[in-house]
């Protein structure tokens, strides 16, 4: 359960941060390309041994953390939009129902059984998804598309994403060879990020910030312990991932979802608040008829 909790608590976290960054002006970007780098530098103090090294990865493995670290700077960037235009609850419920997608992915590869309460529990998912990114509106209000196409942009993003990291977790890593893993997906989405940077410092699209770089600090530690305990966690229960990867995530939804209404005072329509009732009652749902 230490797993659970750590992996929860942290991935709330991260919303909060982009969050600040917005609220205090702080490129969201370089915050987050700083995270990466930290993100590496804690997986290296992470690893027994000599740091220079990353033991015991087979070359099967480099093309998943390729992906994986491509698609980590990728929706985080999306997420950080998100939550700019849509609020972190939004932003929040979009990234964890994204469930679904690895929730179809055990039934195909890992012999799950689809059930009628396991299918009205996805239906009620997508419902969730389309209530909960409905835009507040008001007489005259012409709809953003932003609002719209970064939430869905993120629950598919995360959906793919968790499916590839259950997918490697089963088939290629020990516990011995997550924490190597984990730096070189992280190094991958660190060099991305930084040839990007240095475009914009060039260019002169981006300014130089310390304070992103303390954000950055903020952001890349929790960040990268968040996924060390998914990971643990899922390593701890190999026969349970279709339970635990959802009570990970609504866990997360309602943490985060009342830290944006009390910390923050979002304001939700009545139609977000139903599509968040409903994504919460469609994840307990997933979750009890999956064990």
């Amino acid at each position: 359960m230490l797993f659970l909790a750590g992996s929860v608590l942290l991935s709330a976290w991260l919303n909060i941060v982009f969050k600040l960054c917005n609220q205090y002006g702080i490129n969201v970007f370089q915050t987050i390309v700083y995270n990466y780098i930290v993100c590496v530098l804690t997986g290296l103090w992470m690893l027994p041994g000599s740091p220079g090294q990353l033991p015991g990865l087979a070359e099967t493995v480099w093309p998943y953390a390729l992906m994986l670290g491509l698609g980590f700077i990728l929706t985080f960037n999306l997420t950080a939009l998100t939550v700019k235009h849509n609020g972190v609850a939004t932003a929040t419920v979009a990234t964890k129902v994204s469930l679904v997608i690895p929730f179809l992915a055990s039934l195909m590869l890992y012999g799950d059984q689809m059930t009628l309460l396991k299918g009205a529990g996805m239906v009620l998912t997508l419902v969730a998804v389309v209530l909960t990114f409905m835009p507040k509106r008001t007489l005259g209000a012409v709809v953003q598309p932003a609002t719209v196409w970064l939430p869905v942009s993120i629950f598919i993003g995360c959906g793919m994403l968790d499916t590839l990291v259950k997918y490697v977790e089963h088939y290629h890593l020990t516990a011995d060879t997550a924490g190597p893993f984990l730096v070189l997906c992280f190094g991958i989405a660190g060099i991305t990020g930084i040839i990007g940077l240095i475009g914009g410092f060039i260019s002169g699209s981006i300014v130089f910030q310390p304070r992103a770089l303390w954000a950055g600090v903020l952001l890349g530690i929790p960040n990268y312990f968040s996924i060390w305990c998914l990971i643990r966690l899922l390593k701890e229960y190999p026969d349970h991932s279709s339970v635990w990867i959802p009570v990970n995530n609504v866990a997360i939804v309602i943490v985060n979802v009342l830290v944006g209404m009390l910390l923050f005072r979002e304001s939700l329509s009545r139609t977000n608040k139903i599509g968040i009732g409903v994504a919460l009652l469609a994840i307990l749902l997933l979750s009890s008829t999956s064990t």
